[in-house]
């Protein structure tokens, strides 16, 4: 029999059926990134269900090296981190959002320690429930995907121009060209989809979302980063919300 994996510190980033009493679960691990395994009979006991939830800080173990290594420890690391209303479909968005980013088993330490990070700052949003104020729900995402491409190696250049070296300047506009960075263009092409006024860039390098002209920015700057990674298929939290 294989040898039992260490217990690791992970999240449930996605489950579906596997026959009729098992699971597939996305888990992202603390040292092993992410990883699919399959959880045999978890159906038949409640209480192990119940674990089978997002945003529940577990430790878990696992047997086989294979293409589906199966799980044999699943157990509470912590308290569950509690997301109601607008902030659990942003929780949402983070699981499917990574679960398209990140590769099987590439190691991402830092990026665990980001998502448990964004997951508690939007469990402590408590006074932005409701829909028509979401304003710091937006920042701590924005927050999350800029990180996220740093941490993953797809930074985005916001200090200079690529076709003239120069600084980012507060009312020059420039256009976001994916893999190269921001080409300083004309005032007259200010209403394209992919052109930012220089202020907007400078504020996002900073992490200042302080105004919603800034986040709308950053919004839509984030999408355009993201796109290439995400590919042609949208993601399912964000048309909800998002």
């Amino acid at each position: 029999m294989n040898p039992s994996s260490p217990l690791e510190k992970a999240f449930v980033l996605h489950t579906r059926p596997y026959r009729e009493t098992s699971l597939l679960m996305d888990f992202f691990t603390q040292h092993k990134g992410r990883m699919t395994l399959l959880a045999k009979g978890i159906k038949r006991s409640k209480q192990l269900a119940l674990l089978a939830q997002p945003f529940i800080p577990l430790m878990i173990a696992w047997r086989g090296k294979g293409e589906l290594p199966v799980v044999n420890t699943i157990e509470v690391g912590a308290s569950p981190i509690r997301l109601e209303a607008m902030s659990l479909w942003c929780g949402l968005y983070l699981n499917e959002l990574l679960v398209r980013v990140l590769s099987h088993q590439d190691v991402h330490e830092d990026i665990f320690s980001l998502y448990e990070n964004t997951l508690l700052s939007l469990a402590q949003d408590r006074s932005y429930r409701d829909s028509k104020n979401t304003f710091l729900q937006q920042v701590i995402l924005r927050l999350f995907e800029q990180q996220l491409l740093e941490k993953m190696g797809y930074a985005l250049p916001l200090t200079q121009a690529f076709n003239t070296h120069h600084p980012i300047q507060p009312n020059q506009y420039y256009r976001y060209i994916s893999h190269q960075g921001f080409l300083a263009v004309d005032h007259s092409e200010s209403e394209s989809p992919n052109v930012f006024q220089g202020k907007y860039l400078s504020a996002i390098a900073c992490h200042q979302y302080h105004s919603i002209e800034v986040l709308r920015a950053a919004k839509k700057l984030m999408r355009l980063a993201l796109a290439p990674l995400l590919g042609d298929r949208p993601l399912k939290s964000r048309e909800v919300f998002l």
